[in-house]
């Protein structure tokens, strides 16, 4: 990384070595090489090193870490990698001469394609222009790549200048040049002192979330609130160890937590809505040191995620009205039923009714509108032909499963 002389530095640096090589060719008019634009045709012959395009070095400028703190502190300073893109123009005082100092160009930049510490810190100590730039001391050295513009290309930059002085140019690249900003980060606060200690860090592991029916079986919320049983490995707390269970992000209360052996955790009043949720099994292990912080280390199994079903209790229908059209008995009235466990007024409910004996068969879903916690909902039916129903809970897209007794499911029913 570098301040922001680098720019400049790495255009100085070319210089130095196009014009070293222009002293070395030993010519009748040794050229000057110098940083310009393209129309200065001033003292030939020359060598113009021209700077028409900078951009970002896309795979450096990305390995920038974060450097700002959630709340805006500068933890690192802000660096910018940048590609600086060349032209170099040689007039001569000849055609023939101009010729000469391109191949001199070429040729010297391809045997010096990196510029290196010895040469950049030669450049800065000999320009005082240059007084504290750091870029010798860059851990990556900047490359000069040649590149090829096209003849459209190079139409488009001479089209910005006198029409006569367009010559043949050569186009380089230089990177990466890593630019630091020049804000100071706030330095972090010394180590006053260090513990070492060591411990097996056995976590635990949680396999499944079983319900009243047992493992495998669905977990029904027959009663509310709901009893669960976690299932795993390295589930108890060690000697010193606290244990921490969390459910939906939120930590049970120890009450609610009792550790059958290593293999098995029961929770006891888990009060839960139906629909998908997870569960964190973490031993909080003892401090290294508790002179030196009373933070617990936390061993936490991997999230388990479990479906609690809504579960309908009873379900009663009250006809208070019927018709009849096309010689099909139709009823009107209320639908009452309980559920478990508690549903709010952000979840999704319907209840839905299957005919038993209509053929064609009916299906019919009544709507619940809930405005407070409760177990007892409501709904209406309208001119819903006369028959057996069997009655289904939806809770979010969660249908409640029937008890299995006797080899059977029990399904809840109605007549209209």
């Amino acid at each position: 990384m570098s301040n922001a002389l680098a720019v400049p530095t790495v255009t100085a640096a070319i210089i130095s070595v196009l014009q070293s090589a222009m002293d070395a060719a030993a010519m009748t008019n040794t050229p000057t090489v110098s940083a310009g634009s393209l129309d200065d045709a001033n003292a030939v012959p020359r060598v113009v090193v021209h700077l028409y395009n900078v951009e970002r070095n896309a795979n450096l400028d990305n390995q920038d870490l974060p450097t700002r703190s959630s709340s805006g502190v500068l933890k690192s300073k802000p660096r910018t990698a940048l590609r600086l893109h060349y032209l170099i123009l040689c007039r001569g005082t000849d055609d023939f001469e101009s010729q000469r100092m391109i191949g001199i160009t070429a040729a010297a930049l391809h045997t010096n394609p990196v510029l290196d510490r010895a040469l950049v810190a030669a450049v800065v100590s000999g320009t005082a222009a240059l007084a504290g730039s750091d870029l010798a001391e860059a851990h990556e050295p900047v490359r000069v790549t040649p590149e090829v513009v096209s003849v459209d290309e190079q139409s488009r930059i001479w089209a910005l200048y006198t029409v006569g002085l367009f010559r043949a140019t050569l186009a380089y690249a230089a990177s990466p040049v890593i630019v630091e900003a020049d804000e100071t980060p706030t330095s972090a606060l010394p180590a006053a002192a260090f513990a070492v200690g060591a411990r097996p860090l056995l976590a635990p592991r949680l396999d499944s979330v079983a319900g009243p029916g047992g493992p495998g079986a669905p977990i029904r919320a027959a009663t509310a609130p709901l009893g669960l049983t976690l299932l795993g490995a390295a589930l108890a707390p060690q000697a010193g160890e606290d244990l921490a269970v969390e459910v939906d992000g939120v930590a049970l209360a120890a009450a609610s937590v009792t550790v059958v052996s290593d293999n098995q955790i029961d929770l006891s009043g888990v009060d839960q809505t139906p629909g998908v949720h997870t569960v964190v099994v973490a031993r909080l292990l003892e401090p290294v040191d508790p002179s030196l912080s009373t933070t617990r280390p936390a061993l936490r199994s991997l999230p388990v995620t479990y479906v609690v079903t809504p579960s309908l209790l009873t379900a009663t229908a009250t006809t208070t009205s019927t018709s009849v059209s096309g010689g099909v008995v139709l009823a009107t009235g209320d639908l009452d039923a309980t559920v478990a466990p508690s549903l709010t007024s952000t979840q999704r409910v319907r209840l839905v009714l299957d005919s038993t004996t209509l053929d064609p068969p009916v299906a019919v879903t009544l709507s619940v509108t809930i405005t407070s916690p409760t177990t007892a909902i409501s709904a209406e039916y309208t001119d819903v032909p006369a028959d057996t129903y069997r009655v289904s809970l939806m809770v979010d897209g969660f249908r409640n499963i029937p008890p299995w007794a006797g080899g059977t499911y029990t399904l809840a029913e109605v007549t209209l």
